[in-house]
């Protein structure tokens, strides 16, 4: 999963992103959403910074918070990458029109994951997110191992309505927070948006 960071020290742009097409479907809440062969603590995110390199060869972190959370989807559309890791957006809401989007909302978060990738495979992402006419890219900070990084993330474009994922589109995404070490509470989070909810 998370890869062996770069021997050589560059900069950084952060990016944060995610998503996919969904059709429309109800999610099914179970009794207990934990997964304890999943249920490791995530990696730690020491020397995280990279020193800034230029153009083509632009390194950038990009922040996943919906169907490029699952990583052997990530690298069919993008190839390799050097790290990824756990990150969490704070000051965003994660919510759903068929694939997910990030909303502002100061009292929320969505935990999520960071890919170093250059400019080449994230003209890949635009390609695949349909950005900038479906999704655009933002500039955003998200943390990861108590540090506070500049990243890149795909919004719409525009706002849409809500509607929920298919449960396939919502199971990649469940089982991507899995993978990162993510647990009970954040799996739950993910049912209320799912089901348009504000139960606690």
């Amino acid at each position: 999963m998370a890869r062996a960071l770069l021997p050589f020290a560059f900069g950084v742009l952060l990016i944060l992103g995610c998503t996919g097409t969904a059709p429309h479907s109800g999610i099914e809440v179970p009794q207990d959403a934990t997964t304890p062969e999943y249920g490791q603590p995530p990696p730690s995110a020491a020397n995280l910074s990279i020193p800034p390199l230029q153009g083509e060869n632009a390194l950038f972190w990009y922040f996943a918070y919906g169907s490029n959370l699952d990583t052997s989807g990530m690298r069919s559309r993008v190839g390799s990458w050097p790290e990824a890791r756990p990150a969490i957006l704070h000051g965003y809401a994660r919510t759903f029109s068929g694939a997910a989007d990030i909303r502002p909302n100061v009292t929320s978060n969505v935990p999520g994951a960071i890919y170093l990738l250059n400019e080449s495979q994230m003209q890949k992402l635009d390609r695949y997110e349909g950005a900038p006419r479906v999704y655009r890219r933002i500039n955003v900070s998200v943390e990861s191992g108590n540090r506070t990084l500049p990243a890149v993330a795909y919004q719409y474009s525009a706002p849409r309505p809500f509607r929920s994922p298919s449960q396939a589109y919502f199971d990649t995404i469940k089982n991507g927070l899995l993978a990162y070490g993510y647990g009970d509470i954040e799996i739950q989070s993910l049912y209320r948006e799912a089901n348009h909810s504000s139960g606690n």
